[in-house]
């Protein structure tokens, strides 16, 4: 889906140049009709330069709809990033989640050494004070289990909103 994504800036981007070189080159021709033509006395001249500012102002507003449509395309673009981002991080997370679980069935007793839940009051950046810790290792399983299906639930979101968008 993000390489649909940047196939569609691309395009755009490209639609936005041809039409600025369009735009220069309806503009040198313009001026190399002035300078080479001998200038008419009838009416049809003014008709001639409002033609070609007519046509300069719609190729004006062709570029400044190309770029509003390309800067949409990069808001998304940015956002699907901002999103594979964070689906990345629950995917390490989780991976983390499996080694501890892993490690923690290698243990057989009441407490483990390994791993220790804390709930703490943080007051700056090193300092915190626990109210209490886990150490139990089948708690410590059941919260892993909890969270594995909570990060999984949330990963299948996001891969829900990456392939939907």
């Amino acid at each position: 889906m993000e390489n649909q994504t940047e196939k569609q800036v691309e395009r755009i981007g490209n639609e936005v140049a041809k039409a600025v070189e369009t735009m220069k080159e309806a503009s040198k021709q313009g001026k190399e009709q002035t300078t080479n033509e001998p200038k008419p006395t009838d009416v049809s001249k003014g008709k001639g330069k409002n033609s070609k500012k007519d046509e300069a102002a719609k190729l004006q507003e062709e570029i400044n709809r190309k770029t509003k449509e390309l800067e949409k395309c990069l808001a998304d673009l940015e956002r699907k990033k901002e999103i594979s981002r964070n689906r990345t991080a629950f995917i390490n997370a989780m991976d983390k989640l499996e080694e501890a679980a892993e490690k923690l069935k290698e243990e057989n007793t009441f407490e483990t050494a390994f791993y220790k839940l804390r709930f703490a009051e943080v007051a700056g950046y090193s300092n915190s004070n626990d109210i209490f810790t886990i150490s139990n290792r089948s708690l410590l399983e059941e919260f892993i289990k909890f969270m594995k299906k909570r990060i999984q639930s949330k990963i299948g979101e996001l891969e829900q909103l990456l392939i939907s968008e």
